[in-house]
């Protein structure tokens, strides 16, 4: 999935004295942290280039803090295996749930969860996001820190031929949410066939 459509704006505009050490553009690419006229056309000039990587990256600090943990909470899912751990499901629950009421006990559940799902998983790292966004301190920006790790940790469980393609629709999805939307994204075949599978051993007609 491919969203040509200018991306306009909750994303932040970030000085490039912050975004050098975490874009880590390419030497060739370099003029586009000055070039760019805000962090819309820079992430669509990142992505006409086709530098993915460092798109997504861009989207996990410039988007706002529950935007950009919920965004990570939408690539997790969506690429996730249909076996996923229980304790990384609870983590990603935990991050959702702050999302949506971000107030100390909701952090204080997230970052349980993260621990629960042993630090490592995609989903855990989007738990420590919730945990360490600041809503209210949009200059902290160690959120888009763990919301990049999820990303980065998610597409790393694929082949190096699926992850340019799943990389798209995760800038799509960010591109969605930017705008306003719920940058949903849809299951994979393997989670499809996955509830299928339950759906028929608990008696239901798969949807």
């Amino acid at each position: 999935m491919t969203d040509t459509r200018p991306t306009r704006s909750k994303l932040r505009a970030l000085e490039p004295a912050l975004l050098r050490p975490r874009l880590k553009l390419p030497p060739d690419h370099a003029a586009l942290y000055d070039e760019a006229d805000g962090p819309g056309a820079l992430l669509d000039r990142l992505v006409e280039r086709r530098l993915l990587v460092e798109a997504a990256r861009l989207l996990a600090y410039a988007l706002p803090p529950r935007e950009a943990v919920w965004w990570s909470c939408m690539c997790v899912d969506h690429a996730a295996p249909a076996d996923l751990p229980v304790p990384e499901r609870q983590a990603l629950d935990a991050a959702e749930a702050w999302v949506r009421r971000p107030d100390a006990e909701n952090r204080r559940q997230a970052a349980w969860a993260a621990a629960a799902a042993g630090y490592q998983a995609p989903g855990a790292w989007a738990a420590l996001a919730a945990y360490w966004s600041r809503p209210e301190r949009p200059d902290d920006l160690r959120g888009g820190r763990g919301v990049e790790t999820a990303v980065d940790r998610t597409i790393a469980r694929h082949t190096p031929a699926e992850r340019a393609p799943l990389l798209a629709s995760f800038i799509a999805s960010g591109r969605d949410i930017a705008r306003g939307g719920a940058g949903r994204l849809a299951p994979t075949a393997g989670q499809r066939a996955a509830g299928q599978k339950a759906a028929g051993q608990n008696g239901s007609a798969p949807e």
